[in-house]
């Protein structure tokens, strides 16, 4: 731009010296073998004449090439962000499929056999979701197991629910009676015959104290077969198919918490509160303390039988069922859900990295 204005500053003040009507403006008049000369002074008033009118006959195309040279400029950052978006978008959009055959690579596929090495150690069966992708595992998935007080998730799940769509009153209250009496009840042991106790305190007690008294009450409150048929709604198969606990296999469990994940994701004042109990159950080992990661879960344990089924919070949460033919044993439980974390941890990095092709 500049190169250009210089040059037609000398081509006019070229034509100062040489322009026909640069002569006439100065009635410089041709005499014949004789030139007159234009004086100093007034040949640098009119060099400065003509430097302003130059500027002046410029200023506006100078302005004019400006302002395209910006909306040009801003044109092109303005595609670049709208592309940035939605490539961002389709990455976003990425993370969230529903998993597929793309997403088993050589290092998940090997993961996945290091996983399956490291359970056949144990008497063990193992069920984990993502529930974002739906993505699986599951290890012995057939055996089935006495169900013991995992059952209770199932109770505390269907109160709330109908709590939340207003067809039942937490603060309704059952009477504590003979009939109810069953051992290993912490808080419910205490009560005397007669008195009231709310259902809302009944689900506490049931869900983070395990106590056995406050589940036969619920169930009482339920019905049998309407919990039995509320399972079976969400796919269960051995939903209390025994006795007042039934038998449990992995594929149940994840059910159970799908649902569970479910509710507790409308984050609506009662959801908050049985996550809350759920999360400062009694033996909670699906936690990591070491990390500040919550779980909300529920164990069930009887002689022979020992199992933890829960929502693990870290970045991304996922569901994990484990049940065992061991007594209670913390550090089994945490040796095989670390283990469930490194499958979770490989198979989101993995998902990453191919989703991370559609941002270059």
């Amino acid at each position: 731009m500049k190169l250009r204005v210089i040059f037609t500053l000398f081509f006019l003040n070229y034509m100062y010296y040489n322009c026909y009507i640069v002569k006439v403006v100065l009635n410089v008049k041709k005499r014949k073998n004789k030139r007159r000369k234009l004086k100093p002074f007034i040949r640098n008033v009119i060099t400065i004449l003509i430097i302003v009118i130059v500027i002046f006959c410029f200023a506006k195309f100078i302005k004019n090439d400006e302002s395209n040279i910006m909306k040009k400029m801003i044109s092109n950052v303005n595609n670049y962000l709208t592309n940035k978006n939605e490539k961002l978008k389709e990455y976003e959009a990425c993370l969230s499929e529903e998993y597929s055959e793309k997403d088993l690579t050589d290092n998940l596929k090997n993961k996945i056999d290091e996983t399956n090495s490291f359970f056949s150690k144990y008497s063990v069966s193992i069920g984990y979701e993502e529930p974002v992708s739906k993505f699986t595992y599951k290890y012995n998935e057939n055996n089935k197991y006495y169900a013991a007080s995992t059952i209770k998730m199932l109770d505390a799940l269907y109160i709330y629910e109908k709590a939340s769509k207003g067809e039942i009153n937490l603060d309704e209250t059952m009477t504590y009676q003979a009939k109810y009496l069953a051992g290993a009840s912490l808080k419910m042991g205490k009560k005397s015959y007669g008195d009231k106790v709310k259902l809302r305190d009944l689900v506490n007690y049931a869900v983070i104290y395990s106590d056995n008294i406050a589940h036969i009450m619920l169930l009482d409150y339920i019905g049998k077969s309407t919990l039995r048929d509320y399972g079976k709604s969400l796919g269960a198969k051995y939903t209390l198919n025994t006795d007042n606990f039934g038998e449990i296999v992995v594929d149940d469990a994840l059910i159970y918490l799908e649902a569970l994940n479910k509710y507790l994701n409308t984050n609506d004042d009662n959801a908050k509160e049985l996550k809350s109990f759920f999360i400062k159950s009694e033996q909670n080992y699906l936690n990591f303390p070491d990390k500040n990661v919550d779980a909300v879960q529920k164990y069930g344990e009887f002689p022979g039988y020992y199992h933890e089924n829960g929502i693990v919070y870290v970045d991304k949460p996922y569901l994990v069922s484990i049940l065992t033919n061991y007594n209670n044993n913390e550090k089994i439980i945490r040796t095989l859900n670390s283990k469930v974390l490194e499958l979770h941890d490989t198979y989101n990095q993995e998902r990453i990295n191919r989703c991370s092709k559609l941002l270059v």
